[in-house]
């Protein structure tokens, strides 16, 4: 009987230190490999919707053009440096942007957004190569939003808006 009552208390003991800390690593990996896989997915959602609204600024410039005869020249908005990847700065309403009708539907945003037209020979953002998608004269535009990590561009001598990687 004595035999009996030790055998119930060891193995009502618990876990080993041993177990714990294996249960423990593997905790870790599972958890550093689905944080890395949420931050992947949320910079390709931020991605998408810089894709988005450059597909919108695309569309209001050729709007425009047909309207007016020219595209338009918009400032660099948010001002300043473009965000870091991952933080937001305060859209500012402006009168190009507000002739253009490209809003972003929200108040802060990831990216900064920057489009130019001219005519004659197009005129690519400094130190952003493809801006102009080769050498278009006559009626021209492109836009860019860019952050620390990426540039998307979309202008009207190509149909498609792509990504370049800084």
């Amino acid at each position: 009987m004595g035999t009996n009552r030790n055998l119930r208390r060891s193995s009502r003991r618990g876990f080993t230190l041993v177990e714990l800390m294996v249960t423990t690593a593997i905790i870790g990996v599972l958890a550093a490999i689905a944080v890395a896989g949420y931050i992947k997915w949320v910079d390709k959602a931020r991605l998408s919707k810089a894709e988005t609204f450059l597909a919108l600024i695309k569309t209001k410039q050729e709007s425009y053009r047909n309207r007016f005869g020219y595209y338009v020249t918009a400032p660099a908005n948010p001002a300043g440096d473009p965000p870091l990847t991952g933080h937001v700065k305060d859209w500012a309403d402006n009168a190009a942007w507000s002739a253009l009708g490209a809003d972003p539907g929200v108040t802060r945003v990831q990216f900064q957004y920057e489009t130019r037209g001219g005519t004659g020979t197009c005129q690519a953002k400094a130190g952003v190569n493809g801006t102009c998608g080769g050498t278009p004269t006559g009626n021209w535009f492109w836009a860019t939003a860019e952050n620390s990590k990426v540039v998307v561009i979309a202008n009207s001598a190509r149909p498609n808006v792509w990504v370049i990687n800084k």
